[in-house]
């Protein structure tokens, strides 16, 4: 009788927790952040009385049937949780917080709408906002976000974390959380929103991206066409994310333009940026019993995410996001990587296999694809980096001049085997005829 009463109270008890623990979207940052569209978050609020574990809730899109994310930390009482979307191009897009982030499935929140469902870890269905048609608030062009003020949906300047622009939490529930109300798409003024990174580094692949915008909504077909300004063209019909690698620093010029049909001579929007591809400034030291020591030489961040340590027996690939601040030196330890501390070399390349630091000459040759078409590929500054981390720069042409003033040019070559020719010809003749003379002689 007594467990029964116990357990009858631990019931009551847990059922009171569940029902004051409201959890819902409170402001939502669909258009991005002035930083890139691609910078979406969302936030969640807690007006229960105690901290409610969120590991395993699901927010989902199309209506129950894409999920978008994951979560896996609590939210305390009467407390914000704020989630991120990352992609290399925005990797913090609220750097002030840091609660929860990550990648969005399905290409992250529609700037024409979403039906968004939030559902626990058992799969209850715990908020729905059935926007497709729309969102009721936010604006893609001054970046103000979509937020709850307690009785309605308002576009207001972001509040990250911290009550809405009106005031409201999430004490009362929205109407909306059931069925949407019709939203018709409002005019806007056709435009387009880059995502360029904001360091490039030559040898290292980097993503652009695009959203076009139309007067009702968001371009989804037509010609999408990418020049990077070292003769690369990238053309789509469809906006599809571009990965490009420039092979030299240099400042290019960057330009996007839009086509509405594959038809269209001049297009309907297009915009060009400057932009300076740099050298990695990034080296390595392999400390034996210790682990990898990266330094950044350079004056701005640098991301080496993906990045490869090759080592004598195997590989080492480093993880997302791992960024090294301007003039610093970090160490990983071998062991978060789950290899022996042994090691006393490594060589470190980017994804594309390209070395960094490696002291290779450069070939200086010339390319010529038609007779009037010579393009000359031009060796630049190469980097050393010892196995101690020492580093050195060696000027590739520099070291191919002084290799060519030891090597005999082609015209030298020829005259040197004609003279053996000849050497051997004579050497015959005079042979020949001492054999004719002992032959007279008898």
């Amino acid at each position: 009788m007594n467990r029964f009463v116990a357990l009858s109270i631990a019931i009551v008890l847990l059922s009171t927790s569940i029902v004051h623990a409201n959890i819902r979207m409170t402001e939502i940052a669909w258009m991005g952040t002035s930083e890139s569209s691609f910078c979406e978050w969302f936030e969640l609020y807690n007006d229960g009385t105690d901290s409610v574990n969120l590991s395993g809730w699901k927010l989902y899109e199309d209506g129950g049937s894409q999920v978008v994310f994951t979560m896996t930390t609590p939210i305390t009482s009467q407390g914000y949780l704020l989630i991120e979307r990352t992609t290399p191009s925005c990797p913090d897009p609220v750097p002030s917080v840091s609660d929860e982030a990550g990648s969005f499935s399905g290409s992250g929140l529609s700037n024409t709408g979403e039906n968004l469902v939030l559902k626990d870890e058992e799969g209850a269905t715990i908020q729905t906002l059935d926007y497709s048609s729309g969102w009721p608030a936010g604006d893609a062009t001054t970046k103000e976000t979509m937020q709850w003020d307690g009785s309605g949906w308002v576009t207001a300047v972001a509040t990250p974390k911290a009550s809405t622009q009106g005031g409201g939490g999430g004490g009362s529930s929205p109407s909306e959380l059931q069925s949407g109300t019709a939203w018709v798409t409002p005019k806007q003024k056709p435009h387009i929103e880059l995502s360029v990174p904001r360091t490039i580094y030559a040898t290292v692949a980097s993503e652009y991206s695009q959203k076009v915008f139309l007067e009702y909504g968001e371009a989804y077909n037509g010609v999408f066409l990418w020049n990077m300004g070292d003769g690369t063209v990238y053309r789509n019909n469809t906006p599809k994310e571009v990965i490009h690698t420039y092979k030299y620093p240099a400042v290019y010029t960057i330009t996007f333009a839009y086509y509405q049909t594959p038809y269209d001579n001049k297009p309907l929007l297009f915009e060009s940026q400057e932009h300076t591809v740099i050298l990695p400034t990034v080296s390595l030291r392999t400390i034996s019993g210790k682990g990898f020591e990266f330094t950044n030489s350079g004056s701005v961040p640098i991301d080496i995410s993906k990045w490869m340590i090759i080592l004598s027996d195997t590989t080492v690939q480093l993880p997302p996001f791992t960024i090294i601040a301007p003039k610093k030196t970090v160490i990983m330890p071998f062991s978060v990587f789950s290899i022996g501390e042994w090691y006393t070399k490594g060589t470190l390349q980017t994804p594309q296999w390209v070395t960094v630091g490696n002291n290779a000459v450069v070939e200086n040759r010339i390319v010529a694809s038609s007779p009037n078409n010579i393009s000359p590929i031009i060796p630049q500054p190469t980097s050393l980096v010892s196995s101690e981390g020492s580093i050195a720069t060696a000027n590739a042409i520099g070291a191919i001049s002084e290799s060519k003033e030891n090597k005999p040019t082609k015209s030298q070559t020829k005259s040197i085997v004609f003279a053996l020719v000849l050497f051997v010809v004579i050497g015959l003749f005079v042979a020949l005829e001492r054999f004719i003379g002992l032959q007279v002689k008898e």
